[in-house]
C-alpha cells in the first residue's frame, strides 16, 4: 500500500505553462524583420545615425590628419637625430673648397656723371672721370664664359675678372638681358674649372644652401644658409621674377656670385638683398631659369622672349564661383586675346582659364607670363585650359615679344 501511495509524482504534475513576463502569443503587436524594430523607429536610428556622422566626421578626419602630420613629423625628428654633424661639417668644407675656383671677383668702371664728386677715379690723362664698381660671378663654361648679374657690369667701359689664386684678365661682355638681370661675360684664359649646373626645381624649402661671391671686395667669401622660399614674385627686382630666397648672407658685392646646393652644384645667381634694417632676406635667380638664358645669350648675344599675346589677370573667388569654377582651382584667367596675335591663330579666347604650359602647371598670371617667355620663339606650345567648365587642350605656335609688348 505505502509502495502504490508513494508512486512517481510526474504522475500528478500539473501541465507546463508560460513562465512569468514571458510574452503571451497573441500579443498586441506584430514585429517586423528588422532586429525587431518598427519601420518608422527604424528611419528614425538611422536619420539620427547621419546626423551624428555629419557632426562628428569633420572633426574626426581633421584629427586623423593631424596624426598623420604629427606621425610624419615625428619621423623627420627620429631621422634628424641619426645624421653626423661631423659629415655634415665635412659636406660644407668640401663644398666650399670646390666651388671656390669656379667663382670670381669682378671689377668695372664707368662713366662718371658730371655732378659725381665722390668715389671717383681718374686715368693717368686726368680728363676721364669713371666710377669703380664691383661684383661677382660664375664660371660655367671651359671656355671661358661667365654668367653675372646684369647690373653688376651695365654701362661698363672696362670688365676686370680677378680669379681664385690671384690672375687676372679682362672680360668681353657677350650679352644682357636687363628683364631678368643676366649678363654673359667671356675671358680668353686656359685651365678654367667650370661650376656644374644643378636644378633648381628641385629644391625645397628648409635645403641647406651657401652663397659664394666677393662682398665688400672679400674675395671667395662663403656664407651658408637655408632655402627660405621659393617662387618670389613682386619684389621689385624685375621685370620677370621668380626668385629663390635664401638667409645665406648677400651682401654688396655678392651680385652675379654662385648659390648652390650640398653636392656644391649651382642653383642660383645671387642677385639682392632687402635693404637693413631687414636681415636674412636675400634674393636668387634659379639656376633653371639662368641657365636657359645663359645659353641664348651666348649663342646670340640677346634673348629673345616668347609671345602668345593675351592680357592676364588673377581668378579671384568671386570670379571663380562666376565661371562655376571649384573654390581651390587654380590659373590665370585670360582677359583678351590679341587680334592677329598666336593665341588668336590658336583658338584662345577670353574667360579660358589656363591650367597648364608645356607641361608645367599655371598657378597665376606672373608664372604664366614667365613660362611663356621662357618658351623658344617658333616652337609649339601644349596648352591645357578650362573652357565653360570643361577641360580643352591647345597648340599655340609661340612668336617672338615685340619691343612694345609688356606680357
Amino acid at each position: 500500500m505505502d509502495d502504490m501511495a508513494g508512486g512517481d509524482d510526474r504522475l500528478n504534475a500539473p501541465e507546463p505553462g508560460p513562465n512569468p513576463g514571458s510574452e503571451p502569443a497573441s500579443a498586441p503587436y506584430h514585429r517586423d524583420g528588422m532586429n525587431g524594430r518598427s519601420p518608422m523607429r527604424s528611419r528614425m536610428l538611422w536619420l539620427l545615425a547621419v546626423l551624428v556622422a555629419m557632426l562628428i566626421l569633420p572633426a574626426l578626419i581633421e584629427k586623423v590628419g593631424y596624426y598623420w602630420y604629427r606621425g610624419r613629423s615625428q619621423a623627420i625628428r627620429e631621422q634628424a637625430k641619426d645624421i653626423d654633424l661631423a659629415s655634415f661639417t665635412q659636406a660644407s668644407r668640401m663644398v666650399a673648397q670646390s666651388v671656390g675656383p669656379s667663382v670670381v671677383a669682378i671689377n668695372t668702371l664707368r662713366d662718371a656723371p658730371d655732378d659725381a664728386a665722390t668715389d671717383e677715379r681718374k686715368f693717368s690723362g686726368g680728363a676721364k672721370r669713371e666710377l669703380a664698381g664691383q661684383g661677382s660671378g660664375v664660371i660655367v663654361d671651359k671656355g671661358g664664359y661667365i654668367l653675372t648679374n646684369f647690373h653688376v657690369v651695365a654701362g661698363a667701359s672696362t670688365v676686370d675678372i680677378h680669379f681664385n689664386g690671384g690672375r687676372s684678365r679682362q672680360a668681353t661682355v657677350v650679352g644682357v638681358d636687363a628683364d631678368t638681370d643676366l649678363a654673359v661675360l667671356k675671358v680668353s684664359d686656359s685651365g678654367l674649372l667650370p661650376i656644374e649646373w644643378g636644378d633648381s626645381d628641385k629644391l625645397e624649402v628648409g635645403d641647406p644652401v651657401w652663397a659664394v661671391g666677393s662682398p665688400f671686395g672679400l674675395d671667395n667669401t662663403v656664407t651658408f644658409g637655408i632655402i627660405s622660399a621659393k617662387d618670389r614674385h613682386g619684389v621689385g627686382l624685375g621685370r620677370y621674377q621668380d626668385f629663390l630666397q635664401t638667409n645665406a648672407a648677400i651682401n654688396p658685392g655678392n651680385s652675379g656670385g654662385a648659390l648652390v646646393n650640398i653636392r656644391g652644384e649651382l642653383v642660383g645667381i645671387n642677385t639682392a638683398m632687402v635693404a637693413a634694417p631687414s636681415s636674412g632676406i636675400g634674393f636668387a635667380i634659379p639656376s633653371n631659369l639662368a641657365r636657359e638664358v645663359y645659353k641664348r645669350l651666348k649663342e646670340d648675344g640677346t634673348y629673345s622672349r616668347g609671345w602668345a599675346g593675351v592680357q592676364l589677370r588673377e581668378l579671384t573667388p568671386e570670379r571663380s564661383e562666376e565661371l562655376g569654377l571649384k573654390p581651390e582651382q587654380q590659373g590665370a584667367l585670360v582677359t583678351r586675346v590679341m587680334p592677329g596675335a598666336p593665341a588668336a591663330s590658336s583658338g584662345l579666347q577670353a574667360e579660358d582659364l589656363i591650367v597648364q604650359w608645356n607641361g608645367k602647371q599655371v598657378d597665376d598670371p606672373t608664372r604664366l607670363s614667365l613660362l611663356i617667355a621662357a618658351t623658344e620663339p617658333g616652337s609649339d606650345a601644349t596648352v591645357e585650359l578650362i573652357r565653360q567648365g570643361k577641360p580643352v587642350s591647345l597648340k599655340v605656335r609661340v612668336g617672338k615679344m615685340p619691343k612694345s609688348s609688356r606680357q
